[in-house]
This record gives C-alpha cells, structure tokens and sequence, in this order.
C-alpha cells in the first residue's frame, strides 16, 4: 500500500473582522483530526493575520487543497489560487 495523500486545509483570512485570530478555524480542525485518524495525513494552514505577501511562503505544496471561505473572503481564496503552488494543482470547487 502506498503513502497516503498529504492534504493541506487552509483558512483564508478575513480582514473584515476586527481580529481574525479570534475565529479558529474549528471546522478545518475537526476534518484534519477525522482524516488524519482515519490514514490521511492532512495539515492546516491559518493564514488568519496573516499579510498576503507572506501567503506564498505560508502555503506548503501538497497533494490535495482545501479551504474555508465565506462570502466576504471568497475574492481572497480565489487570489490565494493564484499564488501559491496550489496552482499547478487539479482544482475541484464544491459549493
């Protein structure tokens, strides 16, 4: 049996909120903790306070990606897309 596949679960920012920092990523945590119970090996990257020049060096490559996103922070995954080795990756969207 081969390795399992690393995913990577990222909580794009919302700067909207006064502290995002105050809104952990509950959800992202509940599924990586699931997944990697299960043989998966998934990581979160919270790039809460986080500026987006530093989302490239932030953002590791992995085999799969995943992101929590609302409405307001939607423009910010897309850019995260654009930016990070994520790119080269298969892009699957679920709404």
């Amino acid at each position: 049996m081969g390795s399992p596949c690393s995913m990577l679960l990222i909580q794009t920012p919302c700067f909207e909120l006064e502290d995002d920092r105050l809104e952990p990523p509950l959800g992202l945590l509940y599924l990586a903790t699931w997944l990697n119970n299960h043989g998966y090996r998934a990581q979160i990257a919270d790039l809460s306070s986080i500026s987006p020049e530093r989302w490239a060096d932030t953002i590791p490559p992995a085999d799969i990606y995943g992101f929590s996103t609302y409405t307001t922070t939607y423009h910010r995954t897309q850019k995260i897309l654009t930016m990070t080795p994520i790119q080269a990756a298969e892009l699957c969207i679920a709404h």
